[in-house]
């Protein structure tokens, strides 16, 4: 299991954005953008077939916590997050750089 709540904190650093009016849609949680881009990245796909799948596979929503009733992100929202954060942190595997993974050797 990974710990994504310990990302909440610098994610949300990372899309403080003062909303402009309170009528606008509540934005997404930045967890969830987060995750969709790790599933976007592992099963190499673009904006539109991420939506999709995220739509049609019951393991995609379990993994973002979404159940099938509940309001996905569409293509263009993720690629604004996805650009956002490219634009923040240069590229999306720096997130992943300074993780200390500690290797174990194969059992014999």
């Amino acid at each position: 299991m990974i710990p994504w709540e310990v990302t909440r904190p610098q994610l949300g650093l990372l899309h403080e954005k003062e909303r402009k009016s309170n009528a606008d849609r509540k934005p997404f949680d930045v967890v969830l953008m987060f995750k969709m881009l790790v599933l976007q990245t592992l099963y190499d796909l673009a904006d539109e077939r991420l939506e999709y799948q995220i739509r049609d596979r019951l393991s995609f929503a379990r993994f973002l916590g979404e159940g099938l009733e509940d309001e996905v992100p569409d293509a263009t929202t993720e690629r604004e997050y996805d650009l956002y954060l490219k634009k923040c942190c240069k590229r999306k595997s720096s997130w992943f750089a300074g993780a200390s993974v500690r290797r174990r050797p194969l059992p014999s």
